[in-house]
């Protein structure tokens, strides 16, 4: 009996320091996400969005995955990372989805993951799952800044430069907030 005491007393505390606890979302999705676009004249314009301030903020953020990522999912990131340096886009996203299993809610993770579908020419995919990994950056201006890049690079390979100016709009925002 003590011998499962013990294994249970472990196991606690074990899943109590696995937990994260993010920062609530003082900003609704609807700011960072894209808007609907309007037409005029029968060409789609796009919208301004509204950014929310990050000023303040900014030093309370994870920077990187290793600030905000587990061991496992780290060692599933630099897996990841190799295979995709080496022109292996499956062998990545294996890896990643692997990751998102142990730590589904991590923008670092979806977003690495629109990096290899952008680098795999699956450029609607990478733009979703960049739009996912802003969703749940918890207005992380780090993690926005390079996903709407990579909503950038996606929709300039689709061929909608509007939208793709739109998006790198948006990044350089969030990364001159981040310097001021």
């Amino acid at each position: 009996m003590p011998r499962f005491l013990l294994l249970f007393i472990a196991a606690l505390f074990a899943g109590c320091a696995a937990q994260r606890t993010a920062p609530p979302a003082d900003e609704s999705l609807s700011k960072i996400m894209p808007l609907p676009e309007q037409t005029v004249e029968g060409k789609p314009q796009p919208r301004p969005a509204t950014l929310p301030s990050y000023r303040g903020q900014a030093e309370t953020r994870a920077r990187t995955a290793e600030s905000y990522s587990g061991p496992a999912v780290l060692s599933l990131l630099k897996q990841a990372r190799s295979a995709l340096s080496a022109g292996r886009n499956d062998q990545a996203s294996a890896a990643l989805e692997r990751a998102l299993r142990i730590e589904p809610k991590n923008p670092f993770v979806w977003q690495t993951l629109a990096a290899v579908h952008l680098h795999g020419q699956r450029a609607e995919q990478a733009e979703a799952t960049a739009e996912k990994s802003i969703s749940l950056s918890q207005n992380n201006p780090y993690v926005a800044a390079e996903s709407w890049q990579l909503i950038a690079k996606a929709r300039s390979l689709l061929g909608d430069e509007t939208g793709a100016e739109a998006a790198q709009l948006k990044a350089d925002e969030l990364k001159d907030s981040l310097t001021n």
